[in-house]
Formats: structure tokens, C-alpha cells, sequence
């Protein structure tokens, strides 16, 4: 007899978003989910320390930031990539946060998720 892992397939939960303001993507239900990977492209960055975080919920309605080691940097006025691999998650739900820079930031972003139970 086999078993399965439960899995939420590689997916994108962003597709050229924004980074001219702030946002929030949709929660994402990780409930029997023990590891998540999420992967963050921008492009087009030109202007741009804004900061990204991942953020984490257990009753749906206060979000709390994972804090990641190293942890996740600010953007640099210049395109990047971040992996993120957020192991053993006792929590229900995760969503992505960008908080944009003052000024005029510009540039998109691409995220893609990934979780698997253990």
C-alpha cells in the first residue's frame, strides 16, 4: 500500500502585480501543509526599496509577518529574485505583503507557491 503527500502544486499566486502601492495577494489555506516555498520575481525595477514579507494567520483575521533567516530584504532599485522556505508552519493560512517605498516605485512582481505535508 502507498501513501500520498498532500501537495498544493507549484502555482502562481501573482502575475505582474504592481509595486507602484501596497498590497495583500489572497490568503492562501495551508492547513495540513508543513512546508511552503514561495518565490518572488520582480522586473522593471528601476526606483524601488519597497519590502516584501509573508504573513501568517491562524484565525483569519490577525496576519503576523514569518520572520525569515536571513531575512527577506528590501528592494534595492534593481530587479530580484526571493526564495523563501518556511518549514513545519503550524498555521492556516498565508498570504504575501508588500509594503511600497515613498516616492514614485515602480516595477512588477511574479510570486509563485509551492507546500507539501511531511
Amino acid at each position: 500500500m502507498s501513501a500520498r503527500k498532500n501537495v498544493i502544486s507549484p502555482y502562481k499566486l501573482l502575475d505582474s502585480q504592481s509595486l507602484a502601492s501596497s498590497f495583500q495577494s489572497d490568503p492562501v489555506d495551508i492547513g495540513w501543509q508543513d512546508n511552503v516555498g514561495v518565490s518572488i520575481v520582480t522586473s522593471g525595477i528601476t526606483d524601488n526599496t519597497g519590502q516584501f514579507s509573508v504573513e501568517v494567520t491562524i484565525d483569519g483575521v490577525n496576519w503576523e509577518p514569518i520572520v525569515f533567516s536571513p531575512v527577506i530584504p528590501a528592494l534595492s532599485d534593481s530587479d530580484t529574485q526571493i526564495f523563501c522556505n518556511a518549514n513545519q508552519l503550524p498555521f492556516k493560512k498565508f498570504r504575501i505583503n508588500f509594503q511600497a517605498a515613498g516616492g514614485t516605485p515602480d516595477g512588477t512582481c511574479d510570486v509563485w507557491i509551492m507546500t507539501k505535508e511531511v
